[in-house]
């Protein structure tokens, strides 16, 4: 199974879909949104913000430090949308070429049908993870060289004490080295997210062919979560009583990119473990029972 793994990272980095993966996601982060024009009331992304190239509206403005651009770029709309087809694409093309070439039934003659499987999944796993970090991280890189830290605020610095809101060990770690523990909870965040939203594709891919319904399944399973949590979030503004505390957490854990800010907030860190891990058992369990009951050996 190692092997197998070790031979689809190296299919993977020959693969130009992995880097227009990377460069996917370091291109939607510049589209998130972060502030609104003080004048017209225009909402401002990061994009507008470099363009303007307005150090004092920068200055004024604590939310433009450069973690909390580097935190915006991660849950912006855009890139929470089309995350989940970015994830699928590289895997969906992989997946299906092997199949197609029948090299599937060499793999599962030389390996069990578990291995194999499991080696598949692991890959898909990993590899849809590590392409969007490294595209976060390029994306980090450069806002924290454009934008100012915290101590160029320092009235409001205080306001933004995340030691007392990040999850063990970040916590411990950021009273050692400061905000890079930040940002590698929020890395962490992003790979946990990027690997959990392939696992439609990789459920879709063991009862189907078609790349292209692969591809986009996870994007409708992304979008109906997220229509089901405006909803809930609609029930919950209009109960003036109260009457509904838990749809909060509900709506809060059950939301496709609640685990990007997972290691950030800790106060909904265990409803969204929770759900994930049952989600993500849930996929792994039927993805291993479809290839296993497949007597075409996944062909």
């Amino acid at each position: 199974m190692l092997r197998l793994i070790s031979s689809n990272f190296k299919k993977c980095f020959t693969d130009i879909t992995f880097y227009m993966c990377i460069v996917l996601v370091f291109g939607l982060c510049f589209t998130a949104t972060v502030i609104s024009d003080p004048i017209t009331e225009d909402p401002l992304t990061v994009l507008d913000i470099i363009i303007r190239n307005d150090s004092q509206l920068v200055l004024d403005n604590v939310q433009l430090n450069a973690f909390e651009i580097f935190k915006a770029g991660g849950t912006g709309n855009w890139l929470v949308m089309f995350l989940p087809i970015i994830v699928s694409f590289s895997f969906a093309k992989r997946f299906c070429d092997s199949r197609e070439s029948r090299f599937i039934r060499l793999e599962t003659i030389r390996l069990s049908r578990l291995s194999y499987n499991l080696g598949t999944l692991i890959s898909a796993v990993l590899l849809s993870g590590l392409a969007v970090v490294i595209g976060y991280l390029l994306y980090g890189i450069y806002t924290a060289a454009v934008f100012p830290d915290l101590s160029y605020y320092p009235d409001m610095a205080e306001l933004y004490n995340f030691g007392d809101q990040l999850l063990p060990p970040f916590d411990l770690l950021y009273g050692l080295i400061g905000m890079p523990a930040a940002y590698l909870a929020g890395l962490l965040g992003m790979f946990l997210y990027a690997s959990l939203a392939v696992l439609p594709a990789v459920l879709a891919a063991s009862v189907m062919r078609n790349q292209y319904l692969i591809i986009c399944l996870p994007f409708f399973a992304s979008y109906l979560m997220t229509i089901i949590c405006q909803r809930l979030w609609g029930i919950i503004i209009a109960d003036v009583n109260n009457s509904m505390p838990y749809l909060s957490t509900i709506a809060t854990a059950i939301h496709p990119a609640a685990l990007l800010n997972i290691f950030i907030y800790k106060d909904t860190a265990l409803p969204t473990v929770i759900y994930n891990v049952v989600l993500a058992a849930g996929a792994v369990t039927l993805f291993i029972i479809a290839m296993n009951r497949r007597l075409d050996k996944g062909e």
